[in-house]
């Protein structure tokens, strides 16, 4: 069976007594004397749709079921229960006329599905769709973006929630081309939630709900939600007004039409309450703003210059870090290395050389990390300041006006920074390694002359043997030249007093 057959069958069975249905289920109380409708409702418990979760058939006040093959006393009355399978984002009802019940649903839901809801007869709030019960899943819905919490205008003294935290469940956006039970049932709901948004402040006293504007002059308006009711489209305009214009001036829009309500209050003509204000309040608040325009475009233009001169420091500090970069590299480092390798080229240990090359590598590797290190807190800072200001910027100036003052420019910079700083890190990359390299060459070099000194104290050993050999030889000879006894005439020295020349 389907919805609508159902509800067909409801209502052939003539129930006793008020149907009685919620979110999750509904009973009818009736009797089944007539064979052709009981058999119907036994075919349904036997064959329960998807829709459903259980039917149960029971005598009224007993737990006592109904048998298939059982032919009942007459004018006994059966409590027939329909569970209903429960969805968070889907509300379905056999009747209209029960949206009252659930009413807390449809601060969640997004459909309304109602089966003596026909096509004609389907409207749309700003949160939820509301259309005919069929077996076909819903169309999907999405709300609208989410508006001002009048909970945060309007006060609630109240322990019941009179004031909605979400209005658009209550904001009528597409009218229903014929009225029906559905939509005057939300209409009853919708009414006093709008008028306690229009409030300054709702309360509950011991008759009704009492709606207090401010003013001034200052007014305690007490009202049911039927009496409301002939308000609807006034009171539904008037919250249109206040919520959907945005978040900036929500405020003060609710403070004008609120004390446009109370001045056209009068006591016992509930159904001129209301009348022409929103149009006075748009008045006024279009008085406001041209009051006040001439002071917001100086403020706002100043804004912009604040902007684009914190952009143009950022973009500044930004430059200046990609020069230091750069400046590092050929001013300070390059120097650096050069003189060490030569100065290693010229320690007689190849030890010390080979320390002096892996110290130079640390030192640029540090150097650079460093660097990098303090340049990247400071980008990280600042994002993350520019995203706090960024906030309170979108209040009073466009996304594309912040992108154009601040976000391009030194996003531009960064990228450029991010470029220099890969460039100079692929140098001291280089540089590292050859100084590396040149380390582990002294290293070597250092390693493989252990041998070294051994071998050159022999040949030193042996050449000494040898001059020693020689000069003996020398000195033999000159020994049988002169005889011994013979004195030794010395050789005269040039240029000595006493000196015969030649």
């Amino acid at each position: 069976m389907t919805p609508t057959e159902i509800l067909d069958l409801i209502l052939r069975t003539r129930p006793t007594k008020e149907v009685e249905e919620h979110a999750e289920l509904i009973t009818i109380r009736a009797r089944l004397d007539d064979a052709g409708l009981r058999a119907e409702w036994q075919r349904l418990r036997a064959n329960i749709p998807a829709f459903l979760s259980s039917v149960t058939i029971r005598r009224e006040g007993t737990d006592t079921a109904l048998n298939d093959d059982e032919v009942p006393l007459a004018n006994t009355v059966f409590a027939i229960t329909l569970n209903k399978a429960m969805d968070a984002a889907v509300l379905r009802l056999f009747y209209g006329k029960s949206l009252i019940s659930p009413a807390k649903n449809l601060d969640s839901c997004l459909h309304v599905c109602v089966a003596d809801l026909t096509a004609d007869q389907a409207f749309t709030s700003y949160g939820a769709r509301f259309q005919p019960w069929t077996e076909q899943p819903p169309i999907p819905f999405d709300r609208a973006t989410e508006f001002p919490n009048p909970r945060s205008i309007s006060h609630d003294a109240s322990s019941v929630g009179l004031v909605p935290g979400d209005i658009r469940p209550w904001l009528l956006q597409d009218h229903p081309q014929q009225s029906s039970p559905t939509f005057a049932a939300w209409r009853l709901l919708a009414a006093p939630r709008l008028m306690a948004a229009l409030s300054d402040q709702v309360y509950k006293d011991a008759a009704s709900t009492v709606y207090q504007l401010s003013g001034p002059p200052s007014r305690k308006v007490s009202a049911s939600a039927a009496e409301l009711v002939v308000l609807f489209e006034r009171l539904s305009d008037g919250v249109l007004w206040v919520f959907t214009g945005g978040e900036r001036d929500t405020e003060t829009r609710h403070v004008l039409l609120a004390a446009e309500w109370a001045r056209s209050y009068r006591q016992g003509a509930l159904a001129a309450f209301g009348d022409g204000s929103l149009e006075s309040a748009k008045a006024a608040y279009a008085a406001y703003v041209k009051a006040g325009s001439k002071e917001t475009l100086k403020a706002l233009a100043d804004l912009r210059k604040t902007v684009v001169d914190e952009a143009q420091k950022a973009t500044q500090r930004a430059q200046d870090m990609t020069g230091a970069l750069w400046k590092d590299l050929a001013v300070a480092t390059t120097p650096f290395v050069i003189k060490i390798l030569s100065d290693a080229s010229r320690t007689p240990n190849a030890w010390i050389a080979g320390l002096f090359a892996i110290g130079a590598a640390a030192f640029l590797i540090l150097s650079f990390r460093v660097q990098t290190f303090v340049n990247g807190s400071y980008f990280a800072g600042q994002d993350k300041a520019r995203t706090i200001w960024t906030l309170r910027l979108n209040q009073v100036l466009t996304a594309s006006e912040i992108e154009e003052f601040s976000e391009t420019p030194i996003q531009k910079s960064v990228s450029d920074y991010n470029r220099v700083r890969k460039i100079v890190g692929t140098v001291y990359g280089v540089l590292v390694v050859i100084l590396i390299i040149f380390g582990g060459f002294q290293f070597y070099t250092a390693a493989t002359m252990k041998a070294s000194p051994s071998v050159g104290a022999t040949n030193a050993k042996q050449g000494q043997s040898q001059t020693s050999t020689a000069t003996g030889s020398t000195q033999t000879g000159s020994g049988a030249a002169n005889t011994p006894g013979s004195p030794q005439k010395p050789a005269p020295v040039p240029n000595a007093p006493g000196a015969t020349p030649p």
